[in-house]
């Protein structure tokens, strides 16, 4: 398996004046501090695939290089670090908030994985999964309400967590579909038609998220999964445009919509299963106490509060 990731984030104190999308103006204001970012890096021995302009107003974006999960993780948390130790340097505030305000574009991680077998990649053929990838994307579908906590770990988290957000916020895989869960990415094909270069992208995540216990129940949900034998269905289409009876026909279901509603949809058995019961105890009592923290606050309030903490 390897494993990369993708991290939006906000950068406050630019004094830009709001730049367009994805533009080369917002590549300038954000350039001092990248430029600053890849060389401590560089200097880790760590290498991005990108560091861009993203959608929202001082919202950027940062591509790692796949690698061993464990890997993966290290490098992401060294990552995270030189940006917020750069921008301070620079006399700016870098924030992983999933929601810097409640209209504000969200901030959310793309976690890329594919899968070997034997040396080989055995993430997609034909433009679908394999018999290797498919239970295992089934794994993770059927165990998606005990991953989220995991993956979506703050209260902030569910606001970003909607349909029509490029979030994935139901529970399915399809073809280069950001409106699901899971999205596979094909890539291009080889001449049997396999795809090397192919990736799972699981949206359902952000930066308040522990990458190491994310990737984890990623996994363990995955083993589960091919241990069970089942296949999922290509979801090709938003979700939210199907209607109530179609998304009924398809098995389709809304991810938990708040903090409590995850943490009641948690099976814990399930999540001890892969981390075992006494982390999986002491990481509830950790969330069940946000929730209660932030059960009193506006949604502005909160935000305000997680950005000093993501």
């Amino acid at each position: 398996m390897k494993v990369g990731f993708e991290h939006e984030f906000s950068v406050r104190g630019l004094n830009q004046i709001a730049h367009p999308a994805y533009s080369v103006a917002s590549g300038r204001a954000i350039s001092p501090l990248a430029g600053h970012v890849l060389q401590v890096l560089a200097k880790s021995g760590i290498r991005l695939e990108q560091f861009q302009a993203e959608y929202g107003t001082d919202q950027f974006e940062i591509s790692s290089m796949p690698a061993d999960p464990l890997a993966a993780a290290d490098r992401v948390v060294l990552t995270q670090e030189a940006i917020r130790d750069g921008a301070r340097l620079f006399g700016l505030h870098a924030s992983f908030i999933p929601k810097p305000a409640p209209n504000a574009a969200g901030n959310g991680v793309h976690i890329h994985f594919s899968l070997y077998r034997k040396g080989q990649p055995v993430t997609a053929a034909q433009d679908w999964l394999t018999d290797v990838s498919a239970p295992f994307v089934q794994g993770i579908l059927d165990h998606a309400e005990s991953i989220v906590p995991f993956t979506c770990l703050s209260a902030n988290s569910y606001l970003r967590l909607r349909p029509n957000s490029w979030v994935g916020p139901y529970v399915c895989v399809g073809l280069r579909n950001r409106e699901a869960m899971i999205r596979l990415v094909p890539r291009q094909p080889d001449g049997d038609g396999r795809h090397p270069q192919a990736s799972l992208e699981f949206r359902a995540s952000d930066g308040t998220a522990n990458v190491y216990l994310a990737l984890a129940a990623l996994i363990g949900a995955g083993l589960d999964g091919l241990k069970r034998q089942k296949a999922p269905i290509n979801v090709a289409k938003n979700p939210e445009l199907l209607g109530d009876q179609e998304r009924k026909r398809l098995g389709l279901r809304l991810l938990p919509q708040s903090l409590p509603e995850a943490l009641n949809a948690f099976d814990a058995k399930v999540a001890s299963s892969w981390l075992g019961a006494e982390l999986v105890e002491a990481y509830l009592a950790c969330r069940r106490e946000d929730a209660r923290q932030f059960c009193n606050m506006s949604d502005e309030e909160a935000a305000t509060v997680l950005q000093r903490v993501y």
